[in-house]
């Protein structure tokens, strides 16, 4: 598996390139002390890093070896710029709470993570102002692909069963990055109730 700085490095845009490197090296803390989700597998601070890394080193593996023998409407750096994004939401959807040690069933756990939902937000789109800030604009397949990683369903569970190409292969690389797992993502925790508050505002991580 490559790094995901290295895809990254693959990203033929060189303003794109360079932008996204600028973004990975903003939020690699996030990404090494994050999980993916609040339950399940990828719950352990760290795993939103290493989710992303599967994630991208799968989309471009179908892209490589799959996509792009056929006619297709999507680049390599689509695929590297959605696979990348398609994950950090975890960043503003989860949040760092401190265990209280009286109540607490594991001694050696200090903090957990748990979903916070603002239902009056979207955050894909949050996601998407995110790369914008950075000056990154998503085109409109970009952000089909992102609010369709779950394929046919959105977060709300929207149904599309006419996703785009893109769409499709960053939809396919998040099934295979959840159903092969890599062997340091071995914990499964139990599903956190969501809990429902203000958000932080993204910009602060720029």
């Amino acid at each position: 598996m490559l790094e995901i700085e290295q895809i990254l490095s693959k990203v033929e845009n060189e303003n794109l390139q360079k932008s996204l490197l600028s973004f990975h090296s903003g939020i690699k803390t996030y990404l090494n002390t994050y999980p993916a989700k609040a339950g399940g597998a990828y719950a352990e601070p760290g795993d939103l890093g290493i989710f992303t890394r599967q994630v991208m080193n799968y989309a471009l593996s179908i892209f490589l070896n799959d996509a792009s023998d056929g006619e297709i409407t999507f680049s390599m750096d689509d695929v590297i710029l959605v696979s990348f994004a398609s994950a950090l939401d975890a960043i503003w959807s989860l949040s760092r709470v401190k265990v209280d040690k009286a109540s607490k069933d594991k001694k050696d756990e200090e903090f957990v993570f748990i979903e916070v939902r603002d239902w009056m937000v979207d955050y894909y789109a949050v996601t998407a102002a995110f790369f914008a800030q950075g000056g990154i604009m998503l085109s409109g397949d970009q952000i089909h692909a992102l609010t369709f990683r779950l394929g046919g369903w959105s977060e709300y569970r929207t149904p599309n069963p006419d996703i785009s190409q893109l769409a499709a292969v960053i939809h396919a690389a998040y099934l295979l990055a959840l159903k092969f797992r890599p062997s340091e993502v071995v914990k499964e925790h139990p599903a956190v109730k969501p809990e429902v508050k203000a958000q932080p505002n993204p910009s602060e991580l720029l």
